[in-house]
């Protein structure tokens, strides 16, 4: 039997088809839910807990406009760009004492922080003790923190009463208007560059894996044949957006240095199921102490101290803003999996690279050709074949990214 001939299967194609198969799932069905994901053009383990670079690309970097997370060097530092956008701001005020009050606000904002995090620290503390002393006393971690531990009760009520002081400088700083004030009295906390990781919370993976090995599965799979449609239609965002051209769906290598790998199978015969034992949501929660969503829409046309800045500086719709997105979700999936639909030369070219330990990188998710990676070559009907390569490794994969539109 002849194959039908066919052109290579083009890259752009796969990742849009793949790009409107991971809406729709994500999206439970409705791909239009799913406007501002973004998805990774390569692949990235979910390590943020151990790995701090991994942190702050996905939530310290703002991301750019456009339907890929881009990881090119460049990208604006998110608190940066919030801090810049807060001391934009104008605002006039006919109390003379404005000035003074502004500065004992920005002082009492520093002595909360320091308050809150004595609070942290005693507060482990005294859980620790509780875990400790529990095992005699069959009391309520309230009850026990209440006549054990007082230190955490002091700084409960420091707190308490230096929150309503925040209130009334706020009004008599910047004559009521409250979101602004907020706003403001953070601006020189992230000026000052506090540690950015602890104000800003992801859901620790360490449950999710564990759920895994447990046998707690969340299955994924995405099917992507000729038949699959395009995602163009259903995204806010005008174009797939590679600015460094669009990578192959298929590449292998060493490292970071990786060549196309070109399948010549035709595009009508083509098959892949993209599948992982199981996949999870990871929230990025700023912390409202100094990330406020109503500051931004409050405050997002001005007025601004230059006449320069305006809101399409940081909002506007397009690669030359700073803050047109904010990360909201991360999504990652455990020990992926890839089913291919292949002629025999592609199925044989693929298996015969297992000797030589290289990585294959399918999409966003990547396979190493070692113990930690199984294949299967199966012959098919027609003389196609079945080529399904499976992740044994417990380092999930992130495989994208959503966001929230700016200001929201």
């Amino acid at each position: 039997m002849v194959e039908a001939k066919s052109a290579e299967i083009d890259s752009a194609t796969l990742w849009d088809r793949y790009r409107n198969e991971l809406m729709t799932f994500l999206g439970r069905g409705k791909p239009s839910s799913m406007k501002t994901i973004q998805l990774l053009p390569q692949a990235v383990p979910a390590e943020w807990d151990s790995d701090e670079s991994i942190f702050q690309h996905f939530c310290l970097n703002a991301p750019k406009w456009g339907s890929v997370w881009e990881f090119q060097s460049g990208r604006v530092n998110f608190f940066e760009q919030y801090s810049r956008f807060l001391y934009s701001l104008h605002r006039d005020s006919n109390d003379n004492n404005a000035a003074k009050y502004r500065r004992q606000l920005d002082d009492l904002y520093e002595k909360e922080f320091d308050l809150l995090d004595s609070l942290e620290r005693e507060e482990i503390a005294c859980e620790e003790k509780y875990n400790t002393y529990n095992k005699a006393l069959s009391v309520s971690f309230n009850q026990f923190k209440n006549t054990h531990c007082f230190e955490v009760l002091d700084l409960e009520a420091d707190l308490k009463h230096l929150k309503a002081r925040l209130v009334v400088l706020g009004r008599r700083a910047y004559g009521g208007q409250k979101q602004f004030a907020a706003g403001r009295a953070v601006a020189h906390m992230v000026e000052n560059r506090v540690n950015e990781k602890k104000f800003i919370e992801l859901t620790p993976l360490t449950d999710f894996i564990e759920a895994n090995k447990k046998g707690q599965f969340n299955s994924f799979k995405l099917d992507i044949d000729e038949n699959t449609s395009s995602s163009s239609q259903k995204s806010s965002f005008k174009s797939f957006g590679f600015s460094i051209g669009i990578p192959s769906f298929f590449s292998i290598g060493v490292g970071s240095s990786k060549s196309k790998f070109k399948m010549n199978t035709s595009e009508q015969k083509f098959k892949m199921s993209i599948g992982a034992k199981s996949w999870t949501a990871i929230k990025v929660i700023p912390d409202p102490r100094w990330f406020s969503g109503e500051v931004l829409r409050e405050w997002a046309n001005g007025p601004f101290n230059d006449p320069k800045i305006t809101k399409n500086t940081f909002f506007a719709k397009n690669e030359k803003s700073t803050l047109p997105l904010m990360p909201k979700t991360i999504y990652v999936v455990y020990k992926p999996s890839v089913e291919l639909t292949l002629s025999k030369d592609d199925a044989e070219r693929l298996e015969s690279k297992k000797s030589f330990g290289l990585k294959l990188s399918i999409g966003p998710l990547s396979f190493n050709y070692d113990k930690k990676t199984s294949t299967q070559k199966s012959e098919q009907k027609d003389g196609l074949y079945r080529f399904i390569i499976e992740s044994k490794s417990d380092t999930p994969q992130v495989i994208a990214v959503d966001n929230v539109e700016l200001p929201f």
